[in-house]
């Protein structure tokens, strides 16, 4: 549930700020991932790598 909400937080936050950060050259994947790495560092969200949630979680990821 703390990774769903995460990610629901990341990607409002993203489109209040996404014209800002577009003449930065940054994009939805990379901010996701920076952002996965950090809570997952901090052990906030704990991930699975062998789940099929992670692996539907990075292709929907991946096509943005």
């Amino acid at each position: 549930m703390a990774a769903f909400a995460a990610l629901l937080a990341v990607v409002l936050a993203w489109g209040l700020v996404s014209g800002r950060l577009a003449g930065y050259s940054v994009t939805l994947p990379i901010v996701l991932v920076v952002v996965g790495a950090v809570l997952s560092a901090i052990h906030v969200v704990v991930v699975q790598l062998d789940s099929e949630s992670v692996r539907i979680l990075v292709e929907l990821v991946l096509q943005g």
